[in-house]
């Protein structure tokens, strides 16, 4: 594994994890994988935003430098754009989450 992957999967990591769901670590948890339970709408979104910003700074720092952050809604999706640098890298990388409501 690279930097840049290992990078990617403690982010990855981060963000679909629960706060909670770590016995030892129980405010560890960016809780993006919570938003299949949740309804979707700018509240959700607005909510998301604040608590993967704060999860990367507390749990990622020295590893992950957030640059761009983006939490979005349309009709039944939800989408999460990351844009982020790996430490002592100059280049800009970029991870996107979607989730659609599951249809009724």
């Amino acid at each position: 594994d690279t930097l840049e992957q290992q990078a990617l999967e403690e982010l990855v990591q981060l963000i679909l994890t629960n706060q909670g769901e770590r016995l030892f670590l129980p405010q560890f948890g960016g809780g993006a994988r919570r938003l299949l339970f949740e309804g979707i709408n700018e509240a959700t979104a607005t909510m998301s935003r604040t608590m993967i910003t704060q999860a990367i700074q507390q749990w990622l720092p020295g590893r992950v430098i957030l640059n761009q952050l983006n939490v979005t809604v349309n009709d039944t999706t939800i989408e999460i754009d990351l844009k982020y640098q790996v430490a002592g890298s100059d280049q800009i990388r970029q991870a996107i989450f979607q989730r659609s409501a599951p249809s009724v």
